[in-house]
């Protein structure tokens, strides 16, 4: 019963954790680096 929501909250984790790295990389970089980490991780 716990595994589908085991490996719904592995996938919500990685996404926040893909969106925050975006963010800062943007906010260092100042570029846009959501759409390649998106591709990377997708």
């Amino acid at each position: 019963m716990m595994l589908p929501f085991a490996r719904i909250g592995v996938l919500v984790v990685g996404w926040l954790a893909a969106l925050a790295t975006a963010a800062l990389a943007h906010l260092l970089l100042g570029t846009p680096e959501l759409p390649v980490l998106l591709a990377s991780g997708g």
